[in-house]
This record gives C-alpha cells, sequence and structure tokens, in this order.
C-alpha cells in the first residue's frame, strides 16, 4: 500500500479497491504536521456514503414514481374537469339568472300587493263614510219616529209614513254587510298570498350554496322586510273591517227594531183611519169640499148614456146594469193586468196598455167615455189596492181633486163642529 498527502487534501489508494476517496485534511495528520489516516476508518466512511447513497437513490425512485402516478391521475381528471367546468360555469350563470327572476317577481308581487291595499283602504274609507251617512240617516229616522208618536199623542194622523224609505236603508245595510264580508275574505285571501311568497322565498334561501345564500340573503332581504309590512298592514284593515262589521251589525238591528215600530204605527194608524172613515162616512158627502170616496169604483153614467142611445127605452137600464156588473167582475180579475213600463220625468211607472184586446173592444163597442172609465177604475185600483183589485174608502178633496190627508180632514171637521156650536 502507498500513500502521499498533501496540504490541502489526502488521496487513498487501495490495491483491492479501484476507488479513490476526498478526506478533508483535517481528518490525518503525522508528526510533521501531514494529514493522515487509517483504513478502518476509511472504511466506515465508505460504507456510510454508500448507505447515503443507496437511500437518496431509492428516495428519488419513490419520488419518481409519486409524480409519475400524479402525472397519470392528472391525464386522467383532467379531460373529466375540462367537461365539468363548462357545465358548471353555465348552472351556476343559469341559478344567477333565476335569482334575478325571483328577485324581479317579487318586487312585482310587493308593488301589487302594495296597490291592492290602497285599494283596500279607499274601500275602508268609502265604507266608514257609508256607515257615518246610515248613522245620520237612522238619527233621522228616529227622529221621524218621535216626531210621529208627539203627533198620534196629539190625535193627529199623519199618512205619509216612509216605510219605504226604511226598508230601503235595511236593504242598505244588508248589502253593506255583504259587501263587508267579501271585503273580508279577500283581504284574507291577500294576507295569505304574502304569507306563502315569503314562506317560499325563506324556502328557497334555504337551498343552495352558503355563498348563494349570503348573495339572496343581501338582495332579497329589503323584499321580505316589505312583504312583512303588507301583511301587518293588511292584518290591521281586517280588524277595521271587523269593527265596521259590529258597526253594520248594530245598524241592521237598529233598522229592524225601527221596521217593527214602523209596522206597529202603521197598524195603529191604519186602526185609527178605519174608525174615522166609518164616523165620518155619513157626515162628509160629495156636496162638502171634503168627503169619502171608492178609489177604483167604476163610473156606471158612461155606460148609461151609450145604452141609451144604442137600445131601445124598455131595455137600455137593464142592459147598462149587465154591462157595469160584466166590467165590474174584469175589474177585480187579478190575472188580467193591462199595464205596461213606460219612463215617466225620469221614473219608471206602469200606465194602461191600449194595445190590451180587451180594452180596445170597450172602445170600439161602448165609446171613449166608457173606456176611460175603465182605464180610471183601473189606474185607481193598481194604484190604492193592486193585489185586492177591489174598491176601497179613502178621504178625497173634491174641490181639488186629489187625496186628502189625515190633517186636512181633521182641520176641516173642526171648523164643521166650530161652525155648529156658533150654530147653536
Amino acid at each position: 500500500m502507498s500513500m502521499k498527502t498533501t496540504a490541502a487534501a489526502t488521496t487513498l489508494s487501495y490495491p483491492h479497491r479501484n476507488q479513490a476517496y476526498l478526506l478533508p485534511s483535517h481528518l490525518v495528520s503525522d508528526s510533521n504536521g501531514a494529514e493522515t489516516v487509517t483504513y478502518e476508518s476509511h472504511l466506515r466512511m465508505a460504507s456510510s456514503q454508500d448507505q447515503l447513497v443507496q437511500r437518496l437513490y431509492k428516495e428519488i425512485e419513490i419520488r419518481n414514481s409519486r409524480i409519475q402516478e400524479l402525472e397519470s391521475m392528472q391525464n386522467q381528471t383532467g379531460p373529466r374537469l375540462s367537461r365539468l367546468l363548462p357545465s358548471l360555469v353555465q348552472e351556476i350563470d343559469c341559478q344567477k339568472k333565476r335569482n334575478v327572476d325571483m328577485e324581479v317577481q317579487c318586487r312585482e308581487k310587493v308593488v301589487s300587493l302594495l296597490r291592492e291595499a290602497d285599494r283596500k283602504n279607499v274601500e275602508i274609507a268609502q265604507l266608514k263614510q257609508t256607515g257615518n251617512e246610515m248613522g245620520m240617516q237612522n238619527r233621522r229616522l228616529l227622529e221621524k219616529r218621535d216626531m210621529f208618536r208627539r203627533l198620534y199623542n196629539q190625535g193627529a194622523f199623519p199618512i205619509a209614513i216612509s216605510a219605504q224609505v226604511l226598508y230601503l236603508k235595511a236593504r242598505k245595510v244588508q248589502v253593506m254587510a255583504v259587501e263587508n264580508k267579501r271585503l273580508k275574505s279577500k283581504v284574507e285571501y291577500v294576507e295569505k298570498e304574502v304569507r306563502q311568497l315569503i314562506e317560499g322565498m325563506e324556502s328557497e334561501q334555504g337551498q343552495g350554496s352558503s355563498e348563494e345564500k349570503n348573495e339572496m340573503h343581501r338582495s332579497d332581504a329589503h323584499i321580505i322586510l316589505v312583504g312583512q309590512n303588507v301583511v301587518d298592514h293588511i292584518r290591521a284593515l281586517k280588524g277595521e273591517l271587523e269593527e265596521k262589521k259590529d258597526e253594520v251589525q248594530y245598524l241592521q238591528n237598529l233598522n229592524e227594531t225601527l221596521l217593527v215600530k214602523e209596522h206597529m204605527s202603521k197598524s195603529e194608524l191604519l186602526d185609527a183611519r178605519q174608525v174615522l172613515l166609518n164616523c165620518l162616512q155619513g157626515m162628509l158627502t160629495k156636496r162638502t169640499m171634503l168627503g169619502v170616496r171608492r178609489m177604483g169604483e167604476l163610473n156606471s153614467k158612461p155606460f148609461s148614456d151609450a145604452c141609451a142611445l144604442k137600445f131601445s127605452e124598455e131595455d137600455w137600464e137593464i142592459k147598462s146594469a149587465e154591462i157595469c156588473s160584466l166590467w165590474e167582475e174584469y175589474l177585480k180579475d187579478s190575472h188580467w193586468h193591462p199595464f205596461k213600463h213606460s219612463i215617466i220625468d225620469g221614473k219608471q211607472q206602469e200606465v194602461i196598455d191600449e194595445s190590451d184586446e180587451r180594452l180596445g173592444k170597450l172602445r170600439q163597442e161602448w165609446g171613449e167615455e166608457a173606456y176611460e172609465a175603465v182605464r180610471d177604475a183601473l189606474l185607481e185600483l193598481n194604484d190604492y189596492n193592486p193585489s185586492g183589485r177591489y174598491p176601497i174608502r179613502e178621504f178625497w178633496n173634491f174641490k181639488e181633486e186629489r187625496k186628502a190627508s189625515f190633517k186636512e180632514v181633521i182641520e176641516y171637521m173642526s171648523q164643521l163642529v166650530k161652525i155648529h156650536k156658533r150654530k147653536r
């Protein structure tokens, strides 16, 4: 074995190994300061370096294998990701578009609900005004009732009791009750729609990714708030409708009470009228200014005149009585209704139908005066007793050819009594 040393490094040569190792200069030194090394230390160093190289080589192989696996995985997943990315982007775009459409629909729905709430406010205001007007009308009716009662206690009997007016007011209250019920059901329907809209929006917000939830929450929070305000407003309107319903019920009960009292007063007046007619039947005649007249009674004079001209002296009176009796029976026939509707002074009224076949034969056979007598009797029956179709007694002003009121009759009777007392 031979060994050479220098100041910088030492090179060792072994006869049985064709390898050379470069050792650090501080490992071996001789007595003169030259570096030296033993054979055993060189073997250990070589063995450790071999092991290190082997470990590094194995690690490199492992890492190369891992790199190959990753490259293989990349080759497999790359095309798949390339195919998935466009569909994911398209799906995200579609979701964004759906969110925008839903926001627009929600805004339109809220605007529609607000308009509906405004309409309900107007309807409630009108209903409130109608209720106030009906309250004033009911107070006026109460005042009229009290006035009629005072007049009744004083002995005066005004006949112009507005039963039809009371009936119309009662009908108006019933119509208001029906309208209140309709408005209440409509408000409940709108409230239900708003509640469903809010629940639908909240359920849609509960789906999708967290980013979509946050985005929808930010974009639709104010819409949900407005919808809730609409619900609260509709509930307030519903409360007002309930109050109006109670008020309408009160007015309806009041009208029913007034109708009952009006019916009782009318019945008392009719009884008093009948008693007065019976008492004054003999006192008042056609020669006085006021008297009692049978309304709907057929005037026989036109038939007598026509029969006197048409028949001999022996037969015309009998024939006239027969003709009058026949036409009185015709007048009592409720199935015969020779009337038609016509607009007079802006009001619909019933007038004689001149095209009626029976009236046409009457005019042709017995003349114009007989026709007018039957016509007048028909009109009076239709005005004073359309259901019974028989003549009824009525106070009449013969001087002015019109119906006389209770007040006129009582004043006239009072004057007659005073005149009679002065004569006595």
